[in-house]
């Protein structure tokens, strides 16, 4: 079972940015038949499962974004349309973060340790404040 998951890893490493997730979905279609039916089956209960623990963890900044990356990416296998909006995400997120790269590299690090400070600050904050919404 794992040599299998570090193939599919290594076959979607391989794939090109933009094209990673639909070329997944075309090797999933050509590889189907009958007993493929019971691990679709088994693919979509597991993501219902990641996405409940996104949901559980949407309060810590983080871990939810990758339960989500996970469950889209089991989903992706399954759904072409799907599979080309994470490749038009990867596409745009890989974009952003060479930009977020570009402005943070330069600054000193007192600026990266205030930037980083606020952002925790502000993760407690809107964290405590949702829980206050919701608690009452």
């Amino acid at each position: 079972m794992f040599d299998r998951l570090k193939s599919q890893w290594a076959a979607l490493k391989r794939s090109r940015p933009g094209h990673r997730f639909q070329d997944r979905y075309e090797r999933n279609l050509q590889s189907r038949n009958g007993a493929k039916t019971l691990w679709r089956i088994v693919r979509i209960v597991i993501a219902a499962g990641f996405v409940v623990l996104g949901v559980l963890f949407m309060f810590i900044p983080g871990p939810a974004i990758a339960f989500y990356a996970i469950a889209g990416a089991l989903l992706a296998t399954d759904s072409l349309p799907l599979a080309k909006l994470l490749d038009w995400i990867e596409v745009r997120s890989r974009r952003m973060a060479r930009w977020a790269a570009a402005k943070w590299q330069p600054l000193p690090l007192a600026a990266k340790l205030t930037l980083g400070t606020l952002g925790v600050c502000g993760s407690i904050t809107s964290t405590w404040l949702l829980y206050r919404f919701v608690a009452q």
